[in-house]
């Protein structure tokens, strides 16, 4: 288990009042978010690499990961022989970490989301993904509209998020009804929702459950 001051620390993701605190709790603790994920059994970037390289099967795909932090899908995806992986992330401290590894090959610091299109043509990723970062006060179903013109016809976004707050649409984060919209606006259609292991929850002997979403761009 990790210090247990680093644990709590982050744990205060769950209390903060803007993305102004986001960041400056993901720039402080960015030399040992690996260390912490690794140690509560974060699971849940695993398996959102292996969903997204069963819907996406090319390794040269081009493929975003939105609120990237350290890479943690990435890791899995880079493993597995993918190459064109792209990041966006608030936080400069956790992209240090990440440009350390070498497993993407673009990153962008920035606040992803409608007040900040990406300097990226329309339709010119494969996949979109995410894995644990929406989530109160960080992305939200505002954002959703980018990843989509980002996203070419007929390719996928894909995100991983705490069952608990997808259902509960907890906080400012209202992504059921974001992406109920958006299927039935037409621009993107539900492929499948699948419920997983998410990670151990440090308070009890259990694991928090997490669901992966997967939509079609049309």
């Amino acid at each position: 288990m990790a210090d247990e001051w680093k644990l709590k620390r982050l744990l205060t993701v769950h209390t903060l009042k803007d993305q102004t605190e986001v960041k400056q709790l993901y720039d402080e603790s960015a030399c040992y978010y690996d260390e912490v994920a690794l140690s509560i059994d974060y699971v849940g970037s695993a398996f959102t690499a292996e969903v997204v390289a069963k819907m996406e099967p090319n390794q040269d795909a081009r493929i975003l990961d939105v609120g990237c932090g350290t890479g943690l899908v990435g890791d899995g995806l880079h493993k597995a022989g993918y190459r064109n992986l792209y990041g966006v992330d608030l936080s400069a401290g956790l992209l240090d970490v990440l440009r350390k590894k070498g497993t993407y090959c673009d990153l962008t610091e920035a606040s992803f989301g409608p007040l900040n299109s990406l300097n990226f043509t329309d339709g010119y990723f494969d996949v979109a993904m995410s894995s644990g970062s929406f989530l109160p006060t960080h992305l939200n179903e505002k954002c959703l509209p980018e990843m989509i013109r980002l996203v070419k016809s007929g390719g996928f976004i894909i995100i991983t998020t705490r069952k608990y707050i997808f259902d509960g649409e907890t906080g400012d984060m209202k992504l059921k009804p974001g992406l109920a919209k958006l299927v039935e606006d037409g621009l993107i259609e539900k492929v499948r929702h699948e419920e997983s292991l998410y990670l151990k929850d440090p308070a009890r002997d259990n694991y928090v459950v997490g669901i992966t979403l997967v939509y079609k761009v049309l």
